[in-house]
């Protein structure tokens, strides 16, 4: 396996630069911890009186322009130094596309930096917007990611809690965040099968009853793509200004835990409800044809463990280790 130099310039063997660690079971079983359901979704960062920093990022974000961030980051960071909380919480998200989508700038030495500038970036805004769920979830991802790239097993427990917390606090929105990037795990581990039921239990509320596990249907729940006037749902739901794929991303990751896990059948389902959601302007609407297409050879694909300076196809690594993690979801139609 290929190894990249890491913080402190500790060698760090990847693909495990994000991946989540296990730790004590006991930990694992504590929930809630004192959270309670938040009763208002929190305001946009993407609308009001925007800055210079925060309209980059969402420009950025819609055109898929990962080249754009290193200068977007200096810029955010000015404005949160100058006092600006919505961009110090812009910043904590500029810096994790940037780790996350680390496979588009695979010999950057100093990408892993990324982890610890996210969430403390995300500490400094949670200090200013409390009542954020989204600053929780994220400053958990990238707690762990620090963790696991500086060996601190407490940054990865402190992390999981964040998270754990923000799925109560929020949980149409936090269940995805908590999952998204279980699959890192083996197919027969505990916490990927908790992975596998978290986004479950996402379309549960998303949909307002139970779906059916055993053959969904898109069909037999339009209010999963319906608005909704409750934004606590509307917006982690549904396509939205920010996220205009966030369903088309959702299946297609729901899809790649199915196929890591060798449930082929499962796994079209989800690819197909992909494609069924999208309405044509879905950028990446080829990579969930190609996975219906390759169905039988995804399991081994997504079990390879691969360096990451090694050239790889988005078409042949799970999505949430691939070069579109973020901007699946959040890049805007093709002109």
């Amino acid at each position: 396996m290929k190894i990249i130099k890491g913080m402190n310039n500790r060698l760090i063997k990847v693909p495990q630069i994000l991946m989540i660690v296990t730790f004590l079971g006991s930990a694992i079983g504590l929930t809630g911890c004192g959270a309670e359901i938040d009763l208002e979704a929190p305001p946009l960062l993407s609308e009001g009186d925007l800055s210079q920093g925060r309209s980059a990022y969402f420009d950025a974000l819609w055109d898929g322009n990962y080249n754009n961030l290193d200068e977007i980051i200096i810029t955010l960071k000015k404005e949160a130094d100058a006092g600006d909380p919505q961009s110090l919480a812009v910043l904590g998200f500029a810096h994790s596309w940037k780790l996350a989508e680390y496979r588009r700038d695979p010999v950057n030495s100093s990408i892993t930096d990324h982890a610890k500038l996210a969430a403390d970036a995300f500490s400094g805004a949670i200090k200013e917007l409390p009542h954020d769920a989204r600053l929780l979830g994220f400053r958990g991802s990238f707690r762990q990611a620090r963790g696991r790239i500086e060996n601190n097993s407490l940054l990865t427990a402190l992390g999981w809690f964040d998270e754990v917390n923000a799925a109560n606090r929020w949980p149409a929105w936090g269940l995805f965040t908590k999952a998204y990037g279980l699959i890192t795990f083996g197919p027969d581990e505990s916490l990927y099968q908790q992975g596998i039921d978290s986004l479950w239990d996402n379309l549960d509320i998303c949909a307002g009853e139970e779906v059916n596990r055993e053959a969904f249907n898109l069909q037999d729940y339009p209010q999963l793509t319906q608005s909704n006037d409750d934004p606590r749902i509307e917006r982690p739901c549904t396509n939205t200004p920010v996220a205009p794929h966030n369903l088309e991303g959702f299946f297609l990751y729901f899809g790649d835990m199915y196929s890591k896990a060798s449930n082929i059948n499962k796994a079209e389902t989800m690819y197909r409800t992909a494609l069924e959601v999208n309405t044509g302007s879905w950028p990446y609407v080829n990579v969930a044809t190609k996975r219906i297409e390759r169905l039988q050879d995804l399991p081994a694909l997504f079990n390879l463990e691969r360096g990451s300076s090694e050239p790889v196809s988005v078409d042949d690594i799970n999505l949430f280790q691939s070069q579109i993690s973020c901007v699946v979801c959040h890049q805007g139609p093709s002109n």
